[in-house]
């Protein structure tokens, strides 16, 4: 059976599963890769595999258009659906009935919302698409995952534009989301203060974000921008006390390798203590804004 309850005969081609597409990661296993690799356009995500969707400025989310490759929705292989209609067939919300949710870290990966979905039991179809949003950038959380990195987290940033992937979630995914999210609280943020434009050129009157309840690291009260692990770490290690916090400066795959699991759980206490004594971290509050109709 298919993520929507379908029966999958697997005859289908390769051509977009995750792996075909290079959008694999594992993040439980490689955490040092994290945020993971971001949807690199607009796309369908139908379990593991990932159809482009092809946006036409102007128009609704809705008449996006996939390429049915597999004749998935279609008799015929190569036959044009709008997304509304394959989302139809797959027997999910369609985009109307969906929340703009705005990934700012391992979401925007669709490999870790194929996970999220499958581990939650829910349907694992979910529109993606880039988009670009005002008065916001895009940090570190003061806090070190149980997998041993330190996640990504959202701060207000007047007069700053910054892209970022937006997912489509029905009532079910977003439940599911939230309950993967313990060190986030879920927003909804006022389109108006910080403007968010999807790729179809839609503006949001309101859409939802996940902000760090630890705030966000910030050395000297500047924050430090979404890096690579290791160069995060890298930075980290300049400040006073690193050592005695994260251990001797090494490879970010060790360093995370203390940090995760049960047997990292003081450690990750102790570094998240360290940044804060350190005065290196910012508040990162958002306004609520209204919530969706």
């Amino acid at each position: 059976m298919n993520d929507s309850g379908r029966p999958d005969d697997g005859a289908g081609p390769p051509s977009c599963t995750l792996d075909a597409a290079g959008l694999a990661c594992d993040l439980a296993h490689r955490p040092w890769e994290y945020p993971g690799v971001r949807a690199p356009s607009a796309g369908l995500l139908v379990g593991e595999r990932f159809f482009p969707l092809e946006v036409q400025p102007g128009r609704p989310t809705g008449e996006a258009e996939v390429a049915d490759v597999e004749a998935r929705w279609s008799p015929v292989a190569g036959t044009v659906v709008a997304l509304d209609g394959a989302l139809r067939r797959e027997g999910v919300a369609t985009t109307g009935g969906r929340t703009v949710v705005v990934a700012t870290g391992s979401n925007a990966a669709p490999a870790v919302l194929h996970r999220k979905c499958g581990l939650g039991g829910v349907s694992g179809v979910v529109p993606f698409l880039p988009a670009t949003v005002g008065n916001l950038a895009i940090g570190h959380s003061a806090h070190v995952s149980v997998t041993g990195y330190v996640a990504a987290a959202p701060f207000p940033a007047d007069g700053v534009s910054t892209p970022v992937v937006v997912s489509l979630l029905d009532r079910r995914q977003v439940a599911c989301l939230d309950d993967t999210e313990p060190n986030y609280e879920p927003r909804y943020v006022d389109g108006e203060r910080f403007p968010l434009q999807l790729a179809t050129g839609e503006q949001p009157a309101t859409y939802r974000l996940y902000e760090s309840r630890w705030g966000v690291v910030a050395p000297g009260g500047s924050p430090v921008a979404l890096r690579h692990q290791q160069d995060l770490f890298d930075r980290l290690w300049e400040l006073p006390g690193a050592d005695d916090a994260l251990g001797p400066a090494d490879d970010v795959r060790a360093v995370t390798a203390r940090l995760a699991g049960e047997a990292g759980r003081g450690a990750r206490q102790a570094v998240a203590e360290w940044i804060r004594h350190r005065d290196a971290v910012m508040p990162a509050r958002f306004p609520e804004g209204p919530p969706e109709n």
